[in-house]
């Protein structure tokens, strides 16, 4: 797979990604740093005890039956809108090195993605278009389909994808088709263009016959992925987020730490700490003796609240 799509790059785009790669190793490293400095000033600031009552008022907050509710309900959407997200960037990345590698095809058809507006729209000046009725025109960065097809079952006004001596596709109508008994010519030209196309292409330049089925702009985000910018961002982005949800693991970790020290200091649980309006909880943290708070054993109130839960659970 992987050297499919090396062999499928141009010289010019490993080297594009190469230097693109250098410049945003380093934009990552830098994001690493900022997130190490930011996780580490976090810690400082839990370890000080800055965010403790605001860590307990939340606390309380979420100890709510409605609070639980939303937070329930937020952990279900994030995590479906997430699901979504990862299943959309696969595709668009597996459709990106499938399309580049030649492997979108499934029996006599295939889709490609449309690179121009040559065929987006009818020129004023191919009356044929109008009085043929021809109206299967279709977008720049479309992703078409299309299929395999006997060249010589091609007639007039067909939609064909062949490749010009530069070996790029080419998506353009037959205007013509000049035959004779020793070689056969097909004249295209863009919908969008006054011009027919300087090349007239071989029944062996041909790839396939459009089928006049189309998805309009997912051709764009493939592009895009294909080029050295796109996949050079991509794989910087998939490095950011790991970094990212590492470092708010981490600080989400130090903070419930902290949390479930300040609730066995001041023995508190999700129970009690709702008859406490926020001066009175505020009250009884200020007179706590928090000087050896990071001494505080939780072991015994984690035992206590899973004794509790066993307890419910027998009861129902």
């Amino acid at each position: 797979m992987i050297n499919s799509l090396l062999l499928a790059l141009s010289k010019r785009q490993l080297l594009g990604i190469m230097i693109l790669s250098v410049i945003m190793a380093g934009l990552i490293i830098l994001f690493a740093f900022l997130f190490y400095r930011y996780r580490k000033g976090a810690k400082n600031n839990i370890d000080d005890g800055e965010y403790d009552l605001e860590l307990l008022k939340s606390f309380k907050e979420e100890s709510k039956p409605e609070a639980k509710k939303k937070t329930k309900t937020l952990k279900i959407v994030k995590r479906i809108f997430s699901t979504i997200g990862i299943i959309v960037v696969a595709a668009c990345l597996g459709l990106a090195i499938a399309d580049k590698c030649g492997w979108l095809k499934l029996g006599n058809k295939s889709v490609i993605v449309v690179a121009s507006g040559s065929m987006s729209e009818k020129h004023p000046s191919n009356d044929y278009l109008i009085e043929n009725n021809l109206n299967n025109q279709f977008p720049t960065y479309a992703l078409i389909v299309i299929e395999d097809v006997d060249p010589t079952t091609l007639k007039q006004y067909d939609v064909i994808v062949y490749k010009n001596p530069q070996g790029s596709n080419i998506i353009h109508r037959i205007i013509r088709i000049e035959k004779t008994e020793t070689y056969t010519r097909f004249v295209t030209r863009g919908d969008s263009n006054n011009m027919e196309d300087s090349y007239k292409a071989t029944p062996e330049d041909v790839v396939g016959k459009y089928t006049g089925k189309y998805i309009p702009f997912i051709g764009a985000i493939i592009l895009f992925v294909q080029s050295p910018l796109g996949i050079v961002t991509i794989i910087a982005l998939i490095a950011c987020m790991i970094i990212l949800d590492i470092t708010l693991n981490k600080t989400y970790q130090l903070r419930q730490s902290r949390l479930e020290k300040l609730l066995t200091m001041l023995s508190l649980d999700e129970n009690n700490i709702l008859s406490f309006s926020d001066d009175e909880l505020t009250a009884l943290y200020n007179n706590a003796d928090k000087q050896h708070i990071d001494s505080v054993d939780v072991s015994k109130n984690l035992k206590s609240e899973e004794n509790k839960k066993d307890n419910t659970d027998e009861n129902i």
